[in-house]
């Protein structure tokens, strides 16, 4: 051994050492002494056991001075004292927490309900049990109790509950969606008192990542009032009843087989998914196609940052162009130079067990909601059904001039599938306040997806309009591709880029976003792009 600790040959290690260790549990004697170093750090039991040692104490002096009410006493303050402590060991090992929200996605201004379930699968009662949820500020409740949570921008649902032994209690709340975004549930905290009220327990919860705990608020849809964009080539591009031809190139989605379909049209993958014989659907050959450019900055210099009030009017106004000529039955797609706010993969959704986990220290471990978490790429909102090919959102890197490749590109291609509305939507409720990269650059990389008589309108602020852009756009409608500006400001603003005789649209400024909130407020609608008031068409 003394060799050995001199640098001498290490022996080799035997069998025992590399034997696993006795699990803890099987020792009795350990786990009281995991119990003993438990109560010492709990500050509230190393507190309440002075109670245990003033019985002991006034008992053991009536058995010295030989007064049998001075044992009594002691221990009845034993015993008073041993029934909160039963409580607060016990009152929340047994309980079962769920929380959902009534609909994964809503729009700007709807009212969700916030599904809240506890259970208690042991025969204690539970007096007082208060169960305070951890939400966004901006989803506030229609009538419940809230508090101030030490988060920032967040407070507390608090419902407090009482409930007998193996007692199951539902409660709703409504909450109103005040702003655009997704949104996560979480932590909960659960706090339980004794019957005398004395000891408090409270521990908090940490909610899983799935698709019932994660609310996606869709952005604020305003009518358009007499807006239009006019087609460069309109014979043949304005939807019609009737097909006169379809492509093949371009798929739609699929159906069910009917007698006469061509074989050549068989989808096999959506066939082996489903087990029934499915058939493509075509787009057709001519089709009038739109496409939402939003350039999410709102200056030219990136030092500058972003005007959150511009950004909402901006995402406002993509999500008003989109919805309208959806419905107007165009095949619409979207271009955003925009960072999104993650929503949880399949995998994650996967492999979440769907329940509350119980946090290791008092703060609820990683606490960061969604929310406040940003990626520079795109992310696929997955948990909508499969799109065809041509629907899918990518992800494209755009090469800058310092050989770069720069990510954080929104891409829906235009297209008639029964989804894309709510793709674009969520897509629009990602964005977040991030710079990205020059429009126009976007704008080149997507060139050749247009094609002939494909109308883009691009959203842009007049302080962030860039000369390059404009020529850009001039550029495009030489080649025959409709190209519209919007812009979320007002005609002779200083600085103002020149458009020449570019069509533009001048939607107004923050004094137009805070009327469309009160309007929606009110049960009324403000129109973007109204020609009677300083949102003029030019």
């Amino acid at each position: 051994m003394r060799d050995n600790l001199k640098g001498g040959k290490r022996r080799s290690p035997r069998m025992n050492d590399l034997a696993e260790p006795r699990p803890r549990g099987s020792n009795p004697l350990a786990a009281l002494g995991r119990e003993y170093r438990r109560v010492t750090r709990d500050e509230t039991l190393r507190r309440h056991w002075l109670w245990y040692a003033l019985g002991a104490v006034v008992g053991v002096i009536g058995l010295v001075v030989g007064q049998p009410i001075a044992v009594l006493i002691g221990l009845v303050i034993i015993l008073v004292c041993a029934i909160p402590e039963i409580w607060y060991r016990r009152s929340l090992n047994h309980l079962t927490f769920s929380a959902r929200w009534g609909a994964p996605r809503v729009f700007f201004g709807e009212v969700v309900p916030l599904e809240i379930t506890v259970e208690s699968q042991q025969g204690l009662p539970l007096p007082a049990l208060e169960v305070g949820a951890d939400l966004p500020g901006v989803l506030k409740p229609v009538s419940a109790v809230t508090a101030t949570s030490y988060r920032f921008q967040r407070h507390l649902l608090v419902e407090t509950l009482s409930l007998w032994g193996r007692q199951r209690v539902e409660r709703s709340h409504a909450l109103q969606c005040t702003a655009r975004g997704v949104y996560r549930l979480g932590p909960v905290r659960l706090r339980s008192s004794d019957p005398f009220g004395w000891m408090t327990r409270q521990e908090q919860f940490n909610a899983p990542d799935t698709a019932e705990t994660t609310l996606v608020v869709f952005p604020l849809v305003a009518p358009l009032g007499d807006v239009s964009f006019a087609a460069m080539a309109p014979f043949g591009e304005l939807p019609t009843p009737r097909r006169l031809i379809d492509d093949p190139l371009r798929v739609a989605g699929a159906r069910a087989y009917q007698l006469g379909d061509d074989p050549r049209l068989i989808h096999w993958k959506a066939t082996a998914r489903t087990g029934a014989l499915q058939t493509k659907t075509l787009d057709p050959s001519g089709q009038y196609r739109f496409v939402v450019a939003l350039d999410v900055n709102s200056y030219q210099e990136a030092r500058q940052g972003i005007d959150p009030v511009l950004l909402e009017l901006s995402v406002s106004a993509a999500a008003s162009f989109a919805y309208r000529a959806l419905d107007d039955g165009y095949a619409t797609g979207l271009l955003a130079n925009c960072a999104l706010i993650p929503l949880a993969d399949d995998e994650e959704r996967a492999s979440a067990s769907g329940a509350f986990t119980r946090s290791e220290d008092g703060y609820g471990g990683d606490l960061g909601p969604r929310s406040m978490v940003i990626t520079p790429t795109t992310i696929i909102p997955s948990a909508l059904p499969p799109a065809p090919r041509t629907a899918r959102l990518s992800t494209v890197a755009t090469r800058g001039t310092n050989g770069v490749i720069e990510p954080g590109v929104v891409w829906l291609p235009p297209t008639h599938h029964a989804d894309q509305r709510e793709r674009i939507l969520t897509a629009l409720a990602q964005a977040a306040p991030v710079i990205g990269p020059p429009i126009e650059r976007l704008l080149m990389s997507q060139r050749s997806s247009y094609g002939l008589g494909t109308t883009v309108v691009l959203i842009s602020t007049t302080t962030a309009l860039r000369a390059d852009t404009v020529a850009y756009l001039m550029d495009l409608r030489r080649s025959g591709i409709g190209a519209h500006l919007a812009l979320i400001g007002y005609r002779g603003s200083p600085g103002l880029t020149p458009t020449y005789d570019l069509p533009t649209h001048y939607i107004g400024g923050r004094e137009v976003w805070y009327e469309l909130i009160n309007a929606h407020r009110q049960g009324d609608f403000a129109l973007i792009g109204d020609a009677n008031g300083r949102r003029g068409v030019a």
